[in-house]
């Protein structure tokens, strides 16, 4: 905020004062000359607000003035699915997490720069952010499906859909851009999201055990393929990389934050 004066170098004070358009006074605050909204502005329930300010300089003169302030109708997140394209995967499970459907209420204006992932660390607390080119976007509508490209903290795997690159270990956040997303713009800033990844969990408890043991040995002996426990997405369960990478997380939990 503001205030033109003829006296060069007068400083001045603001606040929220009662009067003729002080209706929504009680949704701001003032730091300083700085305007604060309470809480996020939602265009949906309100779309404009109505305040009083009154402009005091350093000799006690003041003067008020309403203003009308108009809250900007932001894209706001609907859901997020992990998973979400690859039926054929247990949804129960976080051995693999080969994509990630996300549902706005409307379409993106730049879906490829809109979306950031992060891994957070699995075991222990870290900070690793994906290239934004390893982040393959596709859309229908207002609904994105996230997949992923080579390269660091992504597995690459063999094959499509069910058997594509999945995400590496870890516990990862799912960040939207805030110039497009309004409201709660992540996902996987809390431990009850369950957005993570740990290659022999099998059925999605944070941790790999004697019932994932059971999983894996059960997909060898049965010849009943389980596309949690492919590591490498040839087809099957019998290679080196799905036993070695199976025991490196055994009786191992992920942390939760």
């Amino acid at each position: 905020m503001s205030t033109s004066d003829p006296n060069i170098g007068d400083t001045f004070t603001y606040a929220l004062v009662s009067g003729t358009g002080d209706t929504d006074n009680g949704a701001f605050n003032i730091l300083g000359n700085i305007l604060r909204a309470n809480s996020n502005l939602d265009f949906e329930t309100k779309s404009s607000y109505s305040i009083r300010v009154r402009s005091t300089d350093q000799g006690l003169l003041s003067t008020e003035k309403v203003f009308i302030i108009s809250a900007t109708d932001l894209n706001e997140l609907v859901s997020v699915s992990i998973n979400g394209a690859d039926t054929f995967l247990n949804s129960n499970q976080r051995s693999q997490l080969t994509s990630i459907v996300v549902v706005l209420d409307r379409p993106l204006v730049s879906p490829s720069s809109a979306f950031t992932l992060t891994n957070i660390g699995l075991l222990s607390a870290s900070d690793t952010t994906l290239s934004s080119s390893q982040i393959l976007v596709s859309s229908v509508g207002n609904v994105y499906t996230l997949r992923f490209a080579s390269g660091p903290g992504v597995i690459s795997r063999i094959g499509s859909g069910n058997r594509a690159n999945s995400l590496a270990d870890g516990n990862w956040r799912l960040t939207l851009s805030e110039s497009e997303i309004s409201g709660k713009n992540q996902f996987g800033t809390q431990a009850i999201d369950n957005f993570f990844r740990m290659y022999g969990d099998a059925d999605g408890d944070g941790d790999v055990d004697g019932t994932d043991s059971v999983a894996l040995r059960n997909a060898q002996l049965a010849g009943s393929y389980n596309a949690a426990l492919d590591w490498d997405g040839n087809g099957s369960v019998t290679s080196g990389l799905d036993i070695t990478n199976f025991s490196a997380n055994l009786r191992k939990r992920r942390r939760l934050f």
